[in-house]
């Protein structure tokens, strides 16, 4: 993969993973169709950061782990990649679920209506299955969901890969599958069928290239452009017709993609660009706590400022972002002490020195 390209996508996810967790932060407009909402200008921009850009977020995250992953499985097999996934996307899944299921628990215990449709408290094994690994019901720590489909994305990832390279059938089944997404149209045992759909998207981009593809720069100005003021344009259609509005705003994610790829190539190159790759380690951890961290930041605001957050929801939704970008690097470097502690390192070192020695007692011949 040329490094261009892998550049940019690390810049993208620390950006994405901060739209994802903006539509999480208490009192956002997020899915705005479902509530009541009154034409104002703090509501205005709110509605254009959590209902229009945010749920632009998790279909991009999608394509690239579906771009990645055409070179990961040549690189490491069916069998090996999986197991790898099971390492990288299930256990800090269940991790971070087991979490967040302690606190429902807790609340659940004493009374309150924490999440009254996942019975822990005096609940069957049934729900805590549910609630760790999202079997057919949104898990305890509800955002992660999103990992069990892109683990069942590389379990078929194979299947894919071969209709992808039928350059006509791939095309055909984006067709269907944009459709779907901008009329919302359920599947059985699939919480977002539109992660499928752009994780397909993503491995036909690296078999045909389409990253690689040149645009000028007038036109990319031209979508640029055309993104800034569709933004503002589409959120205040809510006020003005509020039953198509969901319908437009799926029609929006489908230019996510090439929206934010061209987005990442204008920032590469600049001290923002920078800083995102330099945070971009940090992503997936926020995408794992930023739910534990906003719950827990609901308390604290409750127990020491002696307000409810929803009376102060700018100022918390500020203050309970920014904890969650401070803490991630904690949570990220305290469990690699944790491994370090456990020997893992000490383990891989050992490994590599077995297969050093054995290099040296059984030399590969290359041929040339």
């Amino acid at each position: 993969m040329p490094i261009e390209i892998r550049k940019r996508i690390t810049l993208l996810r620390p950006m994405l993973i901060a739209l994802v967790v903006s539509a999480h932060v208490p009192y956002t407009l997020y899915n705005p169709s479902t509530k009541d909402i009154e034409a104002t200008f703090t509501a205005f921009l709110n509605l254009m950061i959590t209902g229009v850009l945010s749920p632009v977020g998790m279909p991009v995250l999608s394509v690239i782990f579906g771009y990645l992953s055409v070179s990961s499985l040549q690189k490491y097999g069916y069998s090996s990649l999986i197991q790898k996934k099971i390492a990288t996307i299930i256990v800090p899944m269940v991790v971070w679920n087991f979490a967040f299921a302690a606190l429902i628990y807790w609340g659940q215990s004493h009374g309150w209506p924490a999440r009254p449709d996942l019975k822990l408290f005096n609940g069957n094994w049934a729900s805590w299955v549910n609630a760790l690994f999202a079997v057919n019901q949104i898990p305890a720590n509800g955002p992660l969901y999103f990992l069990r489909e892109i683990f069942l994305c590389f379990l078929i990832s194979p299947l894919l890969i071969v209709l992808s390279k039928n350059k006509r059938l791939a095309l055909a089944l984006l067709l269907i599958s944009a459709i779907m997404i901008v009329y919302a149209r359920p599947l059985p045992l699939i919480f977002r069928f539109e992660i499928y759909a752009w994780f397909f998207f993503g491995i036909f981009a690296y078999n045909h290239e389409l990253a690689s593809i040149s645009i000028n720069s007038r036109h990319e100005n031209a979508i640029l452009s055309a993104g800034i003021f569709a933004v503002p344009l589409i959120a205040m259609s809510f006020f003005y017709n509020k039953s198509t509005f969901n319908t437009v705003d799926k029609a929006l994610t489908l230019f996510g993609p090439i929206y934010f790829w061209i987005l990442s190539g204008r920032l590469l190159n600049t001290q923002v660009g920078q800083g995102l790759m330099h945070y971009s380690r940090y992503s997936f951890t926020v995408f794992l706590s930023h739910a534990f961290v906003i719950s827990a930041c609901w308390q604290i605001w409750s127990i020491f400022i002696g307000s409810s957050p929803f009376d102060n929801f700018v100022i918390f939704g500020i203050f309970c972002t920014a904890v969650i970008f401070i803490v991630a690097p904690v949570f990220y470097h305290s469990f690699h002490w944790w491994i370090h502690q456990l020997g893992y390192n000490k383990l891989q070192q050992n490994r590599s020195s077995v297969v050093d020695r054995a290099h040296q007692i059984h030399p590969v011949h290359q041929t040339h």
